[in-house]
């Protein structure tokens, strides 16, 4: 996890602090390794949902889309996540 984040910081110029596990989720101990030992800020999961101001930066859920998934589709999904909007 170390050598990716500097190999992405030097190649980019950007620092590289957020971290999305593969498959993911992890567990207490990487969560522990990427927070305290590499200095990641946040890190993101598969859990689906929204993520708001006040909730974990470590546990911040995402809604995954693919490439066949239609508009249609899309502003379903967002409708679970967030109501009609």
């Amino acid at each position: 996890m170390l050598l990716s984040r500097r190999l992405i910081e030097k190649k980019t110029g950007q620092e590289g602090d957020l971290f999305a596990y593969p498959y993911g989720f992890g567990n207490s101990e990487t969560d522990k390794i990427a927070t305290r030992d590499i200095g990641m800020r946040a890190l993101f999961t598969l859990k689906f949902g929204a993520t708001y101001p006040g909730d974990s930066p470590y546990f911040i859920k995402r809604v995954v889309i693919h490439e066949d998934v239609s508009f249609s589709d899309f502003k379903q999904l967002l409708k679970e996540v967030y109501g009609n909007i």
